[in-house]
């Protein structure tokens, strides 16, 4: 059996080494299904009537978002107990959050919970409930395809059936492996508009742009007299450059601008501009 982990793990680290160079748009990718093979170890207490391992599994997923994807676990740790084989059998269902999901290094949280089958040879069946919680990352080489580290410390507890003396334990299972992203995304950041301004959000520097109001090639709100206050809620559009302006985008109250013309009355030649009548830089007509 160590035969079969040592060949599992070499055919792991050949991917690493083979698979093509990562992509520019890989990302945790939204409503597609994940494969994880695995391989690492486990480690137990001293206590336990089982020592520490080797282990290997598969995970298999779906992200429900970029950020949040469920996944069942299968493993199988083959380990000794005074001389006896013990075939460790571990199921699980993990719930992943994972950060800054829309680039190639993804970091991520699970928690999950699960059972634990022990055989012992030429004993009965040793079943525990496990509750386990840790921290990954993927680092994806291509779009679909990503390397992948876990570590899980994993709260064993042994109810007591078949003659065992009930018990808690704590376990460390380490592992690394592949993981596959496998269908079609329905919505990735790459072609995503939240605020619909025609602006994808992968490029988009102000996402909650309101609706219908014109935006630059960055995404954000038009600001014509560079005052700060966007064109679509600025009710004097003409202020001159420097000119300190109330959240409306016109002259503050202590500068003045008796005419409402858009000239501070310090700099305005005709303060008693008709309403509306376009003036120039002196507040002329």
């Amino acid at each position: 059996m160590d035969r079969f982990f040592r060949i599992f793990a070499g055919v792991l680290m050949l991917g690493f080494f083979f698979i093509i160079p990562r992509n520019t748009f890989a990302e945790n990718q939204f409503h597609v299904f994940t494969v994880s093979p695995f391989v690492g170890g486990r480690l137990m207490e001293g206590n336990q009537p089982a020592d520490g391992s080797l282990t290997g599994g598969l995970a298999v997923g779906y992200n429900f978002s970029e950020v949040w994807s469920a996944e069942g676990v299968f493993s199988y740790s083959p380990s000794e107990n005074a001389g006896r084989d013990v075939h460790i059998f571990d199921v699980r269902l993990d719930i992943l959050h994972h950060f800054r999901p829309f680039g190639p290094l993804v970091p991520y949280l699970a928690c999950g919970a699960g059972a634990l089958f022990a055989k012992t040879e030429g004993a009965s069946s040793d079943d525990d409930i496990q509750f386990a919680f840790g921290a990954g990352l993927k680092y994806f080489i291509t779009k679909d395809i990503a390397l992948r580290g876990d570590i899980r410390p994993i709260l064993d507890i042994n109810i007591g059936e078949n003659g065992h003396t009930p018990d808690t334990y704590w376990n460390l299972l380490c592992s690394a492996g592949l993981v596959f992203q496998l269908g079609t995304p329905r919505e990735t950041r790459a072609y995503l508009d939240t605020d619909e301004d025609g602006v994808l959000d992968v490029v988009d520097e102000c996402l909650e742009t309101p609706p219908g109001v014109p935006v630059t090639r960055r995404g954000c709100s038009r600001d014509t007299d560079r005052d700060g206050v966007p064109d679509y809620r600025d009710l004097c559009p003409g202020s001159l450059e420097g000119t300190v302006v109330t959240a409306a985008g016109c002259p503050a109250p202590d500068r003045g601008d008796k005419d409402s013309d858009g000239v501070e009355d310090r700099l305005d030649h005709c303060p008693d501009t008709p309403f509306n009548l376009p003036v120039n830089a002196v507040g002329c007509p």
